[in-house]
């Protein structure tokens, strides 16, 4: 008996043990159960706290309807409770159309389906207030799921003053393209008419020129009818003299038909692209000028390497030909330069047609070389040079034939190329 009461008091404690041990484990499984509900508390209200007070609309949808949404979202669509909103459609706060003229019920119900196959999407879209008012949302869609079904959380952020001051730079835009486009119209205009301008000045030149070519066959025309007419009156012409001085009157005609013809080609508005190289425009533009540069001593230099076709406006490369040629015509005679010569070259450089003036005129003022292209600057006094000839050859050649017009100084003078 004493050795059972032993034993069943060492049980007793045993288990006395036990029960102090599984208490204590109660205890500490109460802090663990404690301390986890006041971290899921936490996390709650941190969550509900994120989720009403975020400045971002958010929603939930269930079955296309929302269950749930934050206090952003009654302040967006100023509904007064948010039980206002709850179980309406996405499509039941837009207006019928979006802006891309789809119907908001059809197109949301796509958007919703893409959402539930694929996980996410974002876009944008017209919603509508309380008060009827449209306004622009930037929204994110996420599937998720709860209690093993799923839903949508939706993402609102208001965009409307985004979109309207997206409107109004795309109206700058357009006003401001409207405006270039007015702008080169009127550069056009402006550049017609100092083309005009500058034909106007030429046109003047050219008939001084004319009118000193025509001097000479006129003058030989009116001696010839004079001898003609004396022989008559002492009656002693011979019918064989009479044959070649009418044709030589004949030839001396055709000289000044022909200076007219190309008066009148050069001159031609012609604003198709012709076939053409360079020798046909220099020769053309010298039948006009040569004599006018022998008549002041000034040698003519040719080295015509390039008699490739190429297109281009042959009138308007004549006028700047002409231009050029003049220039150096006259910085000689200002300059009253000794052994004057203007040589004109032509040659072929990679796929480019190149046509080269230069003179022996002593260059042009490093100072000045960057501007001679300007509009209205002229090295020349008033009553010689309006400074449009350089600036609407540079107008012609790049612009219209989409060449480009170059200049620099040699040794001896300057140097005009052509690019074609």
């Amino acid at each position: 008996v004493e050795e059972k009461t032993k034993k069943l008091s060492f049980a007793n404690e045993e288990l006395q043990q036990k029960k102090e041990k599984i208490e204590r484990m109660n205890q500490d499984l109460e802090c663990q159960i404690k301390e986890k509900t006041a971290q899921i508390k936490e996390q709650k209200d941190a969550f509900e706290n994120l989720f009403q007070k975020s400045s971002d609309g958010i929603l939930i949808i269930k079955n296309g309807k929302f269950i749930d949404c934050n206090e952003a979202i009654v302040r967006m669509l100023k509904y007064n409770t948010k039980d206002e909103l709850l179980h309406t459609s996405p499509a039941d706060l837009s207006p019928k159309y979006q802006p891309d003229g789809q119907e908001s019920q059809i197109k949301a119900d796509k958007i919703i389906k893409r959402v539930l196959d694929t996980g996410s999407y974002s876009f944008e879209w017209v919603h509508k207030k309380s008060d009827g008012e449209h306004f622009w949302v930037e929204i994110v869609l996420t599937k998720m799921m709860q209690n093993s079904e799923d839903i949508i959380h939706v993402s609102w952020r208001d965009i409307n003053q985004r979109k309207e001051i997206e409107f109004q730079l795309e109206q700058l835009s357009k006003h401001l393209e409207n405006r270039v486009e007015e702008e080169v119209e009127n550069g056009r205009k402006q550049d017609n008419q100092l083309l005009q301008q500058s034909k106007m000045a030429q046109m003047g030149e050219m008939l001084s020129m004319i009118a000193h070519q025509w001097r000479q066959p006129l003058s030989a025309i009116n001696a010839t009818s004079i001898g003609i007419n004396i022989n008559a009156r002492f009656d002693i012409l011979n019918s064989q003299d009479v044959i070649v001085k009418t044709e030589k009157i004949s030839e001396y005609s055709q000289d000044l038909s022909d200076t007219i013809e190309d008066f009148r080609d050069f001159f031609k508005v012609n604003r198709i692209k012709e076939k053409i190289c360079y020798d046909n425009l220099i020769k053309s533009v010298l039948n006009i000028v040569e004599l006018s540069l022998t008549n002041k001593d000034i040698k003519l230099i040719q080295e015509l390497n390039c008699t490739e076709e190429f297109e281009t406006y042959p009138n308007e490369i004549k006028h700047v030909i002409l231009n050029l040629l003049r220039n150096s015509e006259d910085i000689i005679l200002e300059k009253k330069i000794q052994n004057p010569f203007i040589k004109i070259q032509t040659f072929k450089e990679n796929n480019s047609h190149i046509l080269q003036i230069s003179d022996n005129g002593g260059g042009i003022d490093e100072e000045i070389i960057g501007k001679i292209f300007d509009p209205y600057f002229s090295t020349k006094d008033q009553k010689n040079g309006a400074g449009l000839g350089l600036y609407m050859s540079k107008t012609i050649i790049e612009d219209h034939c989409k060449g480009k017009l170059k200049v620099t100084n040699n040794d001896v003078g300057a140097v005009f190329k052509i690019i074609l």
